[in-house]
């Protein structure tokens, strides 16, 4: 027997070592970790948030980089700038947003009828006030689900029983504003059933469409830039 047929107990022969394992792919989370103090990842986590995620992981990883080089190329800009391309992004000359800017601070609110299916369906929408928000705040507490699909259902069902100030010949309950917020809730309430009850389910869907241009319209003419006199 030599020498290289004895053995250490336990040893059989020299192992192969593994392979190295192959790099993985890059993967995005659903919801990314931003930094609440940089105003650019604050925007570029409210746009995620409005638009659906991406299932891929390259996809989604792809969809947060481009999202995030838009929010930060937006908070370059100064206010003028960010106003010009606001209501330029909502289908609005500079002489539409002022007018709207002047009726709100002339008579505390805009309105603007909506013709649908092609002048068969006339509709006039009102901007919402302080307490109007509270309520959609409010709609969405009591939703109690992560499903952004009845989320913005209970959002803009709200929204349009806020605004919605006149369907068809048909002018809906409003208040004053200064009569006491008691009446401001009744008429509140009187508009909400009327839009549960008499809007066709087919409809709902054009006025809803109606409602995010108005509000796309009202937040361009009255976002930053407009109040800062640039």
């Amino acid at each position: 027997m030599t020498n290289k047929d004895i053995r250490r107990p336990g040893v059989y022969g020299e192992k192969t070592p593994a392979p190295a394992p192959a790099p993985g792919k890059v993967v995005a989370p659903k919801t990314p970790v931003f930094n609440p103090n940089d105003p650019a990842d604050q925007l570029a986590q409210q746009m995620l948030n409005e638009m659906p995620a991406e299932d891929e992981p390259e996809a989604r990883a792809k969809q947060i980089e481009e999202v995030k080089s838009k929010a930060k190329e937006y908070v370059s800009l100064t206010p003028a700038e960010r106003w010009l391309r606001n209501i330029k992004n909502a289908g609005m000359e500079e002489d539409e947003a002022n007018e709207i800017l002047d009726k709100v601070l002339e008579q505390g609110y805009w309105e603007k009828e909506y013709a649908l299916y092609h002048g068969r369906l006339k509709v006039v929408l009102r901007s919402r006030d302080a307490a109007s928000n509270q309520r959609v705040a409010n709609a969405l507490d009591d939703v109690r689900t992560f499903d952004q699909t009845v989320i913005n259902q209970a959002r803009l069902r709200v929204q349009l029983a806020c605004s919605l100030v006149r369907y068809r010949d048909k002018a809906l309950a409003t208040a004053a504003p200064d009569e006491p917020i008691s009446e401001h809730d009744r008429a509140f309430r009187e508009r909400l059933a009327f839009c549960d009850r008499f809007i066709a389910g087919p409809m709902i869907e054009a006025l809803y469409r109606a409602l995010v241009d108005f509000d796309n319209k009202t937040y361009a003419a009255l976002s930053e830039g407009a109040s800062s006199g640039f």
